[in-house]
């Protein structure tokens, strides 16, 4: 029978084999796979001639890296910096997986931005950051804007949560604090997260998807959207802000926003398209200001203002009003024949 390392030959960080050097404390410089053997401190050193010396934990200076955290934890103090850094923005082909980061004097993950040695359109030399979490840092919990993040939670970080081109099933909880605006979740996609208690909840980028993901209780706005998003079956509720807050072309359907302290769906631009979405509770269930943006089948509701929509925009809103009980096969009111029509009680 083989043996793990045959089937997976990996690496144990240690001085031996990842000596670190001034700012780190392990650090890998070729391809390969390596694994965290133990729980990691990370503090910074004084040194006679550089003075206060704050380390990485752990750096990787390569392209082609898997790095196991093995369910271990990288503790940091005051003066570290980041717990898990990728040194240059040439690097591709990261991973970093299954483990905690926590308290780090920067980022818990930091993997800098590369435009030219990543193939956005087949994901090619795309890092991937997976089953993490991420507590109690001074900065953001993972910066990584050309990664993919899965399954993975930020709690607690002053900067942020989770930048990164890409993620799936997170979880975002009281990143907060700083002199920024902290978001929870910021991405171009974003699908099946959540987001609680942070000073904005998403943030989606230019062009951006948005999926299934639901913004709570955040101090400011639920859900912003930049220009070119589309947002699908997401819901806001209980924010400080806006629960949408949407800019130019973007589409907004089978979403719900309820009971935030300012508009339900606050929409900037032109050219957007707003269908089957349901706003109650608001201080304004859909507010507009711009034109050719068109509506369809939506229902504000204990708002009080159902509908602030300006002029040069397809937006028929109908009273629900009263009408006589239902049973069986047949019955009710109808209240209009437009397939575009909006409700409101």
């Amino acid at each position: 029978m083989k043996t793990l390392d045959e089937v997976e030959p990996r690496v144990a960080l240690n001085q031996d084999n990842t000596p670190g050097d001034t700012d780190s404390v392990f650090r890998i410089t070729q391809p390969g796979s390596y694994y965290l053997a133990q729980n990691l401190e990370v503090s910074g050193y004084v040194d006679f001639e550089l003075g206060l010396v704050h380390r990485t934990g752990i750096e990787i200076d390569a392209s082609d890296v898997t790095l196991d955290l093995n369910g271990f934890t990288i503790t940091g103090a005051d003066t570290s910096l980041d717990g898990v850094r990728v040194e240059d923005a040439g690097h591709t082909g990261i991973t970093i997986r299954n483990g905690h980061i926590v308290g780090m004097g920067a980022s818990g993950v930091s993997i800098p931005a590369t435009t030219d040695q990543v193939d956005l359109t087949t994901d090619d030399g795309l890092s991937m950051i997976a089953d993490l979490n991420v507590r109690g840092c001074a900065r953001l919990g993972v910066w990584a804007p050309n990664a993919q993040v899965w399954r993975s939670t930020a709690e607690e970080n002053i900067e942020g949560g989770i930048l990164a081109r890409s993620i799936f099933e997170c979880v975002a909880l009281n990143n907060r604090g700083g002199v920024v605006t902290a978001v929870g979740l910021e991405a171009s996609v974003i699908k099946d997260g959540h987001a609680e208690g942070n000073s904005i909840g998403f943030r989606t980028l230019r062009d951006g998807l948005m999926e299934d993901c639901v913004s709570v209780g955040n101090t400011s706005h639920g859900i912003w959207a930049n220009e070119r998003t589309s947002l699908n079956k997401c819901t806001a509720r209980s924010n400080g802000g806006f629960g949408f807050y949407a800019l130019h072309s973007s589409a907004i359907e089978d979403c719900s926003a309820r009971y935030n302290e300012r508009d339900g769906f606050y929409l900037l631009g032109s050219a957007m398209r707003i269908e089957r979405n349901i706003s109650l509770g608001n201080e304004t269930g859909y507010f507009a200001s711009g034109e050719n943006n068109l509506f369809i089948a939506n229902l504000a509701i204990d708002n009080p203002t159902n509908y602030n929509v300006a002029a040069g925009n397809l937006c028929q809103v109908v009273a629900i009003g009263a009408t006589a009980s239902v049973s069986g096969n047949s019955g009710g009111t109808s209240r209009t024949t437009n397939p575009f029509a909006n409700f409101g009680d």
